[in-house]
Parts: structure tokens; sequence; C-alpha cells
């Protein structure tokens, strides 16, 4: 089941990061995440991307984290044997004063 986490998403280097919407991981245990970045102006360098998981949407774990992320599409490997209910992306914006445009999506299957 595919989900749009981000469209045209803002993520800027001196606010911190920023979270998707949480999704159900229904029955599911594996994830592949989609990013796209549209832009990084202004001295954003490049984004990183956390999968976190929850099972009370208020306490969040990393389940894996992607660095270095540039300008393009990227598709990247799957995080799998996820053994929480919910799951969320954290988008952060790296570099000096900078602005990241981001697009992301989760693909979850059961594996």
């Amino acid at each position: 089941m595919y989900t749009q986490l981000a469209s045209r998403l803002s993520a800027t280097t001196s606010e911190g990061a920023e979270y998707s919407q949480a999704v159900s991981m229904d029955n599911s245990n594996a994830a592949k995440v989609e990013i796209t970045i549209f832009n990084l102006a202004t001295g954003a360098s490049s984004v990183t991307l956390d999968i976190e998981g929850s099972n009370d949407m208020q306490n969040w774990s990393q389940i894996v984290q992607y660095t270095g992320i540039g300008v393009g599409y990227s598709a990247q490997s799957n995080a799998t044997a996820i053994a929480y209910q919910f799951l969320r992306l954290k988008y952060l914006c790296v570099g000096g004063g900078g602005v990241a445009v981001i697009g992301a999506g989760v693909n979850l299957a059961k594996l």
C-alpha cells in the first residue's frame, strides 16, 4: 500500500526536523521510502531522512536513517522486520541556513 507523506514540503536548517503524518502499518512489516528533493537552496547541502516507528503515537523510535540525500529522486532500501503499529518520516535539512523542498511517500508490505 502506497501513501504520499510529503508534497513540496519546505524544510529549513534553522527550524529543525519536520515530521510526516503517522501511517498505520496495518499488519505490514516492511517499508520502502521514496523521496524526491526538488531543490536545495541558500546553503542547504542535503537531507537526512529517518523512518520512525511507534505503538502509541507518542513515543517514537528510529528504525533506519538515510543520510546525504541530494537533489533528485531516490528510492531507499527496504526497512524490514518492523514491529511497530505506526510509522512516520522525519526530514532534516542539512547545511548552513538552507531550505530543501521535499516530496516523499512510503510503500508498505507484508514480507
